[in-house]
């Protein structure tokens, strides 16, 4: 199974990545509190029935989301313990909200000319 970046918004997978970006489960991490709070970093909805999933086993996060400093750099590289993504984050719903419609301003109605006034109460007429 591939490897994707599970951050909302983000298409990462580990074939278009450089080998500069790595990727890391967050599902392995044992410290449950930071799993959690990466889980909800990530802009999506899951729920402790999908994390527990068998097919769930795997959730991956790209360094891209990382600040240098949170990445031990290695043979194999791993983040810090308790670093949070703070960059290329999803954009929250709330902030794409539908903006409420601004009130219509009230206009004249036009002015007829009297000739078109007179042509309409001559058709009448003849009706």
């Amino acid at each position: 199974m591939g490897e994707n970046c599970g951050m909302h918004g983000c298409s990462l997978n580990r074939r278009r990545a450089t080998k500069v970006i790595s990727f890391h489960d967050i599902l392995r991490i044992k410290d449950q509190d930071w799993r959690s709070s990466l889980v909800a970093s990530l802009g999506r909805e899951f729920t402790k029935e999908k994390l527990k999933m068998k097919s769930r086993k795997h959730l991956y996060i790209c360094s891209r989301h990382f600040e240098e400093k949170c990445i031990v750099q290695g043979k194999k590289c791993h983040l810090v313990h308790g670093s949070m993504p703070t960059k290329f984050l999803p954009v929250s719903s709330h902030s794409n909200a539908v903006k409420p419609r601004k009130e219509p301003s009230f206009r004249e109605p036009p002015v007829v000319p009297g000739r078109i006034i007179e042509e309409v109460k001559n058709e009448k007429k003849k009706k």
